[in-house]
């Protein structure tokens, strides 16, 4: 139960946020989600199907704000022996629900009055929680715990960039594409390929504004 509780309680400080800070419109939409894998040896580069909303919690001009995004996913995984990684189906050991909150910087640069660019760049809490598929699994429990939370490997860089169309005063289309980069390499000791565990997001939302 505590797993879940920490789960749902970084959900309730990232979505909140909207209810006092909200500046009139709310991304809501889904994509997928990619961990990418360069370890030939060991687990997949692993793509999933994923759900996100995204609101400005503060903007400062028409072309600055302050933005935050929850993207949720769920994929296989296996443990190596040294690591959590993305497995095939047949391989898998645990179901790990993830959960992506960012908070990134935007300069949006209006290309018209219906079409915008933005660019981003912020920091992203990754959580993920792992779920045991079978009784035989659940001594890993602690592996997959402390390799997901161990050596600050929750926190990521994140880079972002999006174009949206506006086609009525209330409705819009964002596609965006994100890029969250493992700096942990820089000290985890692994040896891993540095962009080993970078973690890619395409999104398409429906732009509501209020």
């Amino acid at each position: 139960m505590k797993k879940y509780l920490v789960f749902y309680t970084v959900l309730l400080i990232l979505i909140c946020p909207v209810t006092v800070f909200g500046t009139g419109n709310i991304n809501v939409g889904g994509g997928i989600v990619a961990i990418l894998n360069f370890d030939p040896l060991n687990g997949i580069t692993g793509i999933v199907p994923a759900l996100t909303v995204s609101f400005p919690v503060f903007t400062i001009d028409g072309s600055n704000s302050l933005n935050t995004r929850v993207t949720l996913w769920g994929a296989y995984y296996n443990w190596s022996g040294v690591e959590a990684v993305p497995s095939e189906e047949e391989n898998r050991e645990m179901l790990v629900t993830g959960c992506i909150g960012s908070l990134t910087y935007v300069y949006t640069l209006t290309m018209n009055p219906k079409w915008k660019l933005g660019l981003e760049a912020g920091a992203a809490l990754l959580v993920r929680i792992p779920v045991s598929l079978a009784p035989a699994y659940d001594p890993l429990y602690p592996d997959f715990y402390g390799y997901f939370f161990g050596a600050f490997r929750f926190i990521m860089p994140d880079t972002g960039i999006s174009a949206s169309y506006q086609f009525a005063d209330n409705l819009g289309l964002c596609l965006s594409a994100h890029a969250l980069w493992p700096i942990f390499h820089l000290w985890d000791s692994e040896g891993a390929n540095f962009f080993n565990q970078t973690v890619i997001t395409g999104l398409f939302e429906i732009i509501v504004n209020y």
